[in-house]
C-alpha cells in the first residue's frame, strides 16, 4: 500500500497541489452527516480518500479501494465492495476497486485520477 500512496501523491503533486490523500479513513468520519447505515458508519473504513480544499473546506474528490484477490473470490467480501460502492454512489463519490497488482501502474492510476481532477482549461498535466 505505501507504494499504492507515493503513486497517488506523486500524479497530485503534479496535477493539483490543492489535493490531498487520508489513508484507513472510516465512513463516519467522512459521511457523518449521512447517519443511516449504521454498520457501514460503524465497520468500515476506506483505504485512500483523495480530497480537495476548496474555499477552506475538505472536499471528497474520489475514493480509492486497494482489491487483493479476495475482493474478486470471496462472495462476503464483494457483496460488501458493492455496498460500500452503493453507499458512495447515492452521495456522489466515485468509489474505484483497483486491483492490488496495479498498485504500482503509473497510468492506471493517472487514468482514474484524470476523471475527477482536470485542471482550469479542462485538460489534464499529467
Amino acid at each position: 500500500e505505501q507504494d499504492f500512496q507515493r503513486t497517488i501523491k506523486h500524479a497530485l503533486s503534479i496535477l493539483d497541489k490543492n489535493c490531498f490523500i487520508d489513508e484507513q479513513v472510516s465512513a463516519k468520519s467522512i459521511f457523518g452527516k449521512y447517519n443511516t447505515d449504521p454498520i457501514l458508519f460503524y465497520m468500515q473504513d476506506f483505504d485512500i480518500v483523495i480530497f480537495k480544499k476548496v474555499y477552506g473546506e475538505d472536499k471528497i474528490l474520489l475514493i480509492l479501494e486497494l482489491n487483493g484477490p479476495e475482493h474478486f473470490t470471496n462472495e462476503k467480501v464483494i457483496k460488501r465492495d458493492n455496498e460500500k460502492k452503493r453507499f458512495c454512489e447515492r452521495r456522489n463519490v466515485k468509489l474505484i476497486g483497483i486491483p492490488r497488482d496495479c498498485a504500482r501502474d503509473y497510468n492506471m492510476i493517472k487514468s482514474a485520477l484524470k476523471e475527477v481532477i482536470p485542471t482550469k482549461k479542462g485538460k489534464y498535466k499529467i
